[in-house]
């Protein structure tokens, strides 16, 4: 074998290749067995990429949505569904996400970074509208009340149609929620 004496020649330890190998080796059938796609530019139409979770739709169905609030949630505002800084207004565009297929949204999670006061009413919508605008607030919301810093809404659920859009909406009901938030729901379709 020529290349064993050109490795001896050149004086590279035969320890170090055979590592390299493992290594590329190890990482190969790491990948295989976390089911990540080569690259980002995945070309199988039944994968696609949802707030940076894979998802293999050709064995599930349902997708963790999720978003976090950038600012603190003193004052009504709307978000985008993975979150941001938020705004004022319902009638920007930017904080709309689309629905792809007919489906379900349920257990919506709303978790405070701080405890809220007692007495403090703190919550959280889904916004559906089956059209491109204004969207309004859902049957699907998570009441964050008194000493609590977290609350999961297991028992409602939104029916979405396909094309229909959604954003979230943060009520502040009493002028004394504080701190930011996160959410996160699931999307069954």
């Amino acid at each position: 074998m020529t290349s064993l004496k050109a490795l001896q020649s050149t004086k590279i330890p035969l320890v170090i290749v055979f590592l390299s190998l493992l290594v590329i080796v190890s990482l190969s059938n790491l990948q295989s067995k976390l089911f990540i796609p080569e690259d980002f530019g995945d070309t199988n139409i039944n994968n696609s990429f949802v707030n940076n979770t894979f998802i293999n739709q050709t064995k599930s169905n349902i997708v963790l949505l999720s978003g976090i609030s950038e600012t603190p949630l003193i004052i009504n505002k709307y978000f985008h569904i993975s979150g941001g800084t938020g705004t004022t207004f319902n009638d920007i565009d930017d904080t709309l996400m689309r629905l792809n297929y007919n489906g379900k949204l349920h257990n919506l999670t709303y978790v405070s970074q701080v405890i809220q006061d007692s007495g403090d009413v703190c919550v959280l919508y889904i916004n559906y509208n089956t059209t491109f605008g204004t969207a309004t607030p859902s049957l699907l919301f998570a009441n964050l009340t008194g000493i609590n810093q977290t609350i999961t809404n297991k028992t409602a659920s939104l029916n979405v149609t396909k094309d229909s859009y959604i954003k979230i909406f943060f009520e502040e009901q009493d002028g004394t929620c504080s701190g930011t938030g996160s959410w996160s729901f699931y999307y069954e379709f």
